[in-house]
């Protein structure tokens, strides 16, 4: 018997209709697909802290009329199949857990790049990426950490993970200056498209780490 081959975006594809269509349509008894789709393609294409209010004012601006409880209802049905989970800011001075607002990341990457038809932008997925192989190594409590000046990406246990936007040398030192200024004993990443492009030493910038993403990924297994 020949081997089936199938290509990686089609598998995907495969298994995010599968997630969208059995275990959450169909499994819920729900009567709205667009509405699904559309709503799982607004968690995917953006990484900014949301509360479902301000999410159910985003589909009614791109013009999808929904009601505001049947937007939660279908953000609590995402959340329970696991394809998304919500990552909640908490507050390191006051050591508050907020959780009316979170951040939308999804258990695999690569489904939120089918999602999104595989047009993705590039820091968002490595947002994603970090946040997928930290769950992998079983962290359970991952939280996003907002201060009054900035918002980085990652905290848990004692490390803080920033994902830059930046390939500007100058703005990454204004990143690591941000890390810097916080003063609990955590380790701090900062992770950049590329080192080389940026034109910095790291090691100039110990205990903070700069690294690429894939040296990130080695280093924190």
């Amino acid at each position: 018997m020949s081997n089936i081959t199938i290509k990686k975006e089609e598998y995907f594809q495969l298994l995010a209709d599968n997630i969208l269509i059995k275990d959450i349509y169909v499994k819920n008894n729900l009567k709205n697909y667009d509405l699904l789709k559309k709503l799982s393609r607004l968690l995917a294409m953006t990484n900014k802290i949301l509360s479902a209010r301000e999410i159910h004012k985003i589909l009614n601006y791109n013009k999808v009329k929904v009601s505001h409880i049947t937007t939660i209802e279908y953000l609590d049905y995402i959340i329970e199949s696991n394809l998304v989970k919500k990552v909640f800011r908490f507050d390191l001075k006051t050591k508050n857990l907020s959780t009316w607002k979170a951040k939308y990341l999804f258990s695999v990457s690569d489904i939120r790049k089918t999602i999104l038809n595989w047009n993705i932008d590039k820091h968002i997925l490595n947002e994603n990426i970090v946040y997928e192989t930290l769950i992998k190594l079983w962290y359970t409590k991952i939280y996003t950490w907002k201060n009054w000046t900035f918002n980085f990406s990652f905290i848990l246990k004692d490390n803080i993970i920033h994902i830059s936007w930046f390939s500007d040398k100058n703005e990454v030192r204004k990143e690591i200056n941000k890390l810097k200024k916080i003063g609990w004993n955590f380790n701090k990443y900062l992770i950049v498209d590329s080192v080389k492009d940026i034109w910095i030493r790291p090691s100039t910038y110990l205990p903070i780490k700069v690294l690429e993403i894939e040296d990130f990924i080695k280093e924190i297994k």
